[in-house]
């Protein structure tokens, strides 16, 4: 076998969403293309991801849903050793922070990368750790042992965001919405019910996924609505979707950072607390208005935010035009990062 084989660890599912699984899509063609690797994405099976999955062209290998800690880990040492693998990349959300696990791994003699985006402080047992949450300060591990690649220029997108250039605003009233591969709290109902009691004559595109498990159910319903929409299922990448719209409404994970590389401006409902966490922070540097948890808005809160954005959108499209805080080449400069942890 060539000795140049790669793992990557990560989990979906509608709970916890496909952010994870999105990264390792991105990751593992970007490393096959560019250097030849041989990479493989391990992950436990369950509807939702495997729905996810489908004609993604990587290679992937499903293991127990229900699988043990300990049977984990004994599958991934047979797998490092039979392969020779040279890199096992970790994209998880508690067993990176198991110092046991983490260690019992590298006992392999794998080099051991982990990539994260808690806002807090997080010590991870791995040579590399990324985590482009903009929340994350350096000073959080001067003492610490693995290297630490902190901030949104980590940010794993399409490499062609790194060719964004500001949009020029034409009008106010075409909308993409992305809440995420699995809008975990199923918050689009909510959200196009608000549209609709806002007199405005808007046009909504929704990119959405198999993986929510509402499919059916919100195709039955779009004629309902007093505007447009238009729905997309499982695109392949979302970046030339944000041409020729005005603004967007999205979750707070991986498309509110695709959003703000595409210099797009935008709102957040935010399915979980780090979202909201992280879509705070661009909030405070003036690329994003967030309305908070989606589970803690109602209709009308909802309605009453997304007329106030409307209302301003020139500033916040000024904004976001003249920042380049994330300037899309987190992919490269990871897989930078990765070529020279296995070649060392």
């Amino acid at each position: 076998m060539p000795n140049n084989h790669i793992i990557i660890r990560a989990d979906g599912s509608k709970n916890i969403g496909m952010g994870h699984l999105s990264r390792s899509i991105l990751l593992s063609r970007f490393l096959q293309k560019k250097y030849n690797y041989d990479v493989i994405l391990i992950t436990k099976f369950n509807e939702k991801s495997s729905l996810f999955l489908e004609n993604k062209k990587i290679h992937f290998l499903n293991i127990e849903n229900t699988i043990s800690i300990n049977n984990e880990l004994l599958f991934l040492k047979n797998y490092i050793l039979k392969f020779k693998t040279k890199l096992l990349i970790l994209d998880v959300l508690e067993n990176d922070v198991n110092y046991e696990f983490t260690d019992y791994l590298r006992s392999t003699g794998v080099k051991l990368l982990s990539i994260t985006d808690d806002s807090y402080k997080r010590i991870i047992n791995s040579d590399v750790i990324i985590n482009a949450n903009p929340c994350q300060k350096n000073g959080y591990y001067y003492s610490e042992v693995g290297k630490y690649y902190l901030g949104p220029s980590y940010f794993i997108m399409d490499e062609s965001y790194s060719n964004s250039l500001p949009i020029k605003l034409k009008n106010k009233n075409k909308i993409i919405i992305s809440l995420g591969g699995s809008d975990h709290n199923n918050l689009i109902f909510t959200l196009l019910d608000s549209i609709n009691e806002i007199d405005d004559e808007f046009f909504v595109k929704i990119i959405s996924s198999k993986s929510t498990g509402y499919q059916k159910k919100i195709s039955s319903i779009i004629n309902n609505f007093n505007f447009k929409i238009e729905l997309k299922f499982d695109v392949d990448g979302i970046y030339n979707e944000w041409k020729g719209f005005d603004f967007a409404i999205t979750a707070g994970g991986n498309t509110l950072f695709e959003r703000i590389a595409f210099k797009l401006p935008g709102l957040t409902i935010c399915q979980l607390e780090r979202q909201n966490e992280i879509a705070n922070k661009f909030q405070e540097v003036d690329l994003n208005y967030n309305l908070g948890l989606g589970v803690e808005l109602d209709k009308e809160i909802i309605k009453q935010k997304i007329i106030f954005f409307s209302e301003n959108l020139h500033l916040y499209s000024k904004n976001i035009n003249q920042s380049n805080l994330i300037d899309g080449n987190g992919l490269s400069r990871v897989s930078n990062i990765i070529y020279n942890l296995i070649k060392n």
